[in-house]
């Protein structure tokens, strides 16, 4: 069985091939040659804005919760990276 610090790292390798794709989406690359729109940046934009500030307070919330626990040390850590 995996301990907390392995799964997280066998998850991590799982997701390579997504991050991957991610990177090589053609949206960057028509990020970087200046073919999209600033109406389409700025929506992408606050999409974003929109998830991190929902993502942040999720782990605010996490953390909370579980503050008091001994896997808080781990919580933190993973957080962190």
């Amino acid at each position: 069985m995996l301990n907390a610090a392995d799964l997280v790292a066998q998850i991590r390798s799982d997701l390579d091939p997504l991050k991957e794709k991610i990177r090589d989406h053609p949206y960057l690359s028509a990020l970087e040659a200046g073919q999209v729109q600033r109406d389409a940046l700025r929506a992408v934009a606050g999409h974003q804005h929109h998830i991190i500030t929902s993502d942040l307070r999720s782990i605010a919330l996490l953390v909370s919760r579980h503050g008091a626990l001994p896997s808080r040390a781990f919580l933190v850590k993973t957080l962190a990276e």
